[in-house]
């Protein structure tokens, strides 16, 4: 990924979010099977390794990729939802 931001200068953000089904597994193949045969353009899923990757050569900020619903939450939030996307942001050194 690090070659795609060789345009940007050093101190810029990648900010990502994707869909997995590692998060209610069942409900997201469902809705997977139904969204890929609508002919939309298909939906591809990945786990939490497969977005870690696009943030090579980057600095990741903290909490790092988590579910969205666990990304800088406010102080003193009670996460009772986990949602079925990972997202993050890394900045380039």
């Amino acid at each position: 990924m690090l070659c795609r931001l060789n345009a940007v200068p050093s101190g810029s953000y990648l900010a990502l979010t994707h869909p997995t089904m590692e998060v209610h597994r069942e409900a997201m193949e469902e809705a997977l099977r139904t969204w890929n045969e609508s002919g939309a353009p298909p939906m591809t899923m990945r786990d939490r390794q497969g977005l870690v990757r696009f943030f090579d050569g980057l600095e990741l900020l903290e909490p790092g990729v988590v579910t969205c619903s666990q990304w800088r939450p406010e102080a003193g939030d009670k996460i009772t939802v986990e949602v079925t996307q990972y997202g993050g942001v890394g900045r380039k050194p």
